[in-house]
């Protein structure tokens, strides 16, 4: 037992002199080694920030000697030089640490610049370490996310997706101009900008042609006005819808949508009888007075028809937008009932169509008509309907037939009657949107009444005992539908 103790005693005798003969003979050596590692895995420069970014690497224990850390840049990062600086500065790849004895840590700073689109990654990796200094485990590697600014998607930006449409022009006449403006934003190259069928556009508002090119430069700096105008030669007397379409190379184009009705053109089967667009002059009165010999009195006294310069629309009609309009109003005092007249017909059908805006209305009176010599046909009657309009025909009497169509006040329509010599038939159709190109059901029919050997004229009357108060516009008469509605 005694002799296992001193052999013990002898080997601990012996290690130690072994270790202080190494420590006077490698004086350079460390005892404790120290890890270094990233105390974090990743890091975030916000965009716009202009600090810099300390990242720092922990050492287990406090450094025996002088050593140094080299961290690399990974290959991964897809940040490039120009996106970023570090303090201490990269060379050849690297960032050296140099640390002081004692030293419990290492840090460099990363300040990003800023000027770059989307999100950049910067990756670090510790490569290697000197003076006592051992790469840990774990975190040895760190990455930097640099938000960068939101990048600039190309496009071309215009200030409306629609013009208004464009009313009624006839074939091969063009109409005013509408506009809209065009912006370009990161372009690199020239708007083309390009005008389907029956549209033309223009830069200066003179000169119209199908395309007209933009500067990219100028149209990225300011927007830039384009000019429309309809110019019908379909041959069709119809609606014609259109583009304007807005492109450059790489970009997603943008359209412009437009519309106008063709007019004008020989419809065979049918002729147009009358046109009445209440064309006066730009001051108000009573019609009598600004009408010439159009349209003359054959009953009442005192109060007139009048005369107002704002004329009424309504898409897809060809007697839409042109001149003033006709205003008739029941009440007191007598007033005054007029006539137009037209070449008189006795066979066939014949259609009125006419935009009628009513402002009031009470328990049903007609206000305006054919006629025969003195009788009344196709009386069109409009009544008050629980808040809502109603637009009735009468063939040649007071029993109505009423369409079940509720009519907001204030809104134009487009009323159409007609009727057939043949059957003695009486139908009216009313619309509150554009009328399709061949005739439809009827939104009421009556035969009520004895039919009239002939009709030559077109009536407004005014009343004196119902409410009533209607703006009248764009007065046709034609044997046709097509005719009557301007295909």
């Amino acid at each position: 037992m005694k002799l296992k103790k001193f052999t013990l005693l002898l080997i601990a005798m012996l290690c130690g002199a072994l270790f202080n003969a190494c420590e006077k003979d490698y004086p350079g050596i460390p005892l404790n080694i120290a890890s270094v590692k990233f105390d974090k895995a990743s890091y975030t420069i916000e965009k716009g920030s202009v600090e810099a970014l300390k990242v720092t690497l922990p050492l287990s224990l406090p450094l025996e000697e002088a050593g140094s850390v080299v961290i690399n840049v990974d290959n991964a990062s897809t940040a490039t030089g120009a996106d970023f600086t570090t303090d201490p500065g990269i060379s050849s790849g690297a960032i050296t640490l140099n640390l002081e004895k004692g030293a419990l840590e290492a840090s460099f700073t990363v300040t990003s610049s800023g000027n770059f689109d989307e999100n950049k990654t910067l990756i670090f990796k510790i490569a290697s370490a000197t003076g006592g200094i051992k790469l840990a485990n774990a975190g040895t590697v760190a990455t930097i996310n640099m938000m960068g600014n939101n990048p600039t998607i190309p496009e071309i930006i215009i200030s409306a997706n629609s013009l208004a449409d464009f009313g009624s022009v006839r074939n091969g006449e063009v109409s005013a101009s509408k506009s809209y403006t065009v912006r370009g934003s990161a372009l690199s190259s020239n708007i083309l900008v390009v005008a389907s069928d029956n549209f033309e556009v223009s830069l200066n508002n003179t000169t119209f042609s199908k395309t007209v090119t933009i500067d990219y430069h100028t149209a990225s700096t300011t927007p830039v006005a384009v000019f429309v105008r309809f110019a019908p030669a379909s041959g069709q007397n119809k609606v014609l819808n259109g583009t304007i379409v807005n492109y450059s190379t790489g970009v997603i184009e943008k359209n412009v949508v437009v519309s106008g009705r063709e007019t004008g053109n020989v419809v065979a089967g049918g002729s147009l009888l009358l046109n009445e667009d209440f064309d006066y002059g730009a001051s108000a009165g009573n019609l009598k007075d600004v009408a010439g010999s159009n349209w003359a009195v054959f009953s009442g006294s005192t109060v007139p028809v009048k005369y107002v310069t704002t004329g009424l629309t309504f898409s897809g009609y060809a007697g839409s937008g042109t001149g003033g309009a006709a205003s008739s109003e029941n009440g007191k005092e007598s007033r005054e009932d007029m006539f137009r007249t037209f070449a008189s017909q006795n066979s066939g059908t014949i259609y009125v169509a006419q935009l009628i805006n009513v402002a009031a209305a009470g328990s049903g009176d007609f206000f305006t008509s054919l006629r025969d010599g003195t009788a009344y046909i196709n009386r069109l009657y409009v009544k008050d309907n629980g808040g809502s309009a109603a637009f009735g025909l009468g063939k040649s009497s007071a029993t109505t037939a009423y369409a079940p169509v509720a009519c907001s006040y204030g809104t134009t329509y487009l009323v159409v009657t007609k009727y057939d010599f043949t059957s003695g038939v009486s139908s009216l159709f009313v619309f509150a949107d554009a009328p399709p190109e061949t005739e439809p059901e009827p939104a009421a029919t009556t035969d009520v009444g004895s039919g009239p050997a002939q009709v030559g004229d077109v009536i407004i009357r005014q009343n004196t005992t119902v409410p009533l108060s209607v703006t009248l516009d764009g007065i046709r008469v034609a044997t046709s539908w097509s005719e009557v509605i301007g295909l």
